[in-house]
């Protein structure tokens, strides 16, 4: 896996995504700097969102132009709401 670099205190690690399961079912997922412990939040996710996630990965060749565009348009509005009012 690739490494990354913290932009607090500049050391370089590899991802570990982590899970924080809130009520009604939202999902923040998020990963740690090991050096300096900075928490960064990657998306926020409720079960409407993982659906659309799951819609999209099994239908990304199905669905062309348009439709898949306004799919993952309305996945990232929803992702957007979600990591406003839970973060």
């Amino acid at each position: 896996m690739e490494k990354v670099a913290c932009n607090k205190c500049e050391a370089t690690f590899e991802i570990q995504l982590k899970e924080d399961k809130k009520e009604d079912g939202i999902i923040v997922t998020y990963f740690i700097c090991p050096s300096c412990n900075h928490k960064y939040i990657a998306f926020v996710t409720d079960e409407e969102c993982r659906q659309l996630q799951q819609e999209l990965g099994k239908t990304h060749i199905k669905l062309r132009g348009k439709e898949w565009k306004k799919k993952r348009k309305q996945l990232k509005k929803k992702m957007a709401k979600l990591k406003f009012k839970y973060i």
